[in-house]
């Protein structure tokens, strides 16, 4: 996600010039720390420069401090848009918690490309998070009716680790999870055993589907 930086000498100052040697230095050196704190110090002399907020911005996000790339990302935005820091801000705010303002930038993001799989599923999820499970059920269906929806895969995090899991997967889990939500356990665990068919072991359709079954065992 990091973008090249060029900068014409004639425009800058020495001090300017030096710290985006500093830059280039610790980039060359794989010293991210190091690359935010010479960035800051250029923002501080430039603070309307978009090509080093955007840099600031990427950053925070790739070094996962997700509560300086929030703030870094809005003011970046503030003087342009930037795909990269778009996605930067959706990411960050998502993580620390902010889904009002992850799901502004990753509509946004859905806008730009309708058909992108991780955009769709990040939106129907956001809403989902929010309680706005109506507005999530037509995106969760795009996502099953995309071409690739079975084939592409994305990380999921759960307490005992991680796992790959279809995207068609993940909208049968979440759709299930809507019908759970308004009380239709029968329907909902027909979805689960279709996100099942696509992925025998995917760990929260299972626990979702036994959750259930023994709901229904106890009635």
């Amino acid at each position: 996600m990091l973008i090249p930086i060029g900068l014409m000498l004639g425009t800058t100052s020495c001090k300017q010039t030096d710290e985006t040697d500093v830059y280039r230095t610790c980039m060359g050196n794989q010293d991210r720390l190091c690359a935010v704190q010479a960035v800051s110090r250029l923002v501080t002399a430039e603070p309307f420069n978009a090509t080093w907020l955007d840099t600031l911005a990427i950053l925070y996000s790739n070094l996962g401090m997700n509560e300086q790339a929030s703030i870094a990302s809005a003011r970046a935005l503030n003087t342009r848009e930037s795909r990269a820091v778009r996605l930067a801000d959706a990411a960050s705010n998502k993580a620390i918690g902010k889904f009002d303002r992850a799901l502004e930038s990753y509509r946004k993001l859905l806008t730009a490309e309708p058909q992108d799989l991780e955009f769709q599923y990040e939106n129907a999820y956001l809403l989902i998070r929010l309680g706005r499970d109506d507005e999530a059920a037509p995106i969760l269906d795009k996502v099953l009716a995309h071409p690739k929806a079975a084939e592409l895969q994305m990380q999921e995090f759960v307490e005992q680790g991680s796992q790959l899991v279809p995207y068609a997967a993940v909208a049968h889990n979440l759709r299930g999870y809507i019908l759970t939500r308004k009380g239709l356990d029968h329907e909902a665990m027909a979805a689960y055993q279709a996100s099942l068919t696509i992925l025998p072991e995917y760990f929260l359709a299972k626990n979702n589907l036994a959750v259930l079954m023994a709901k229904e065992k106890g009635k």
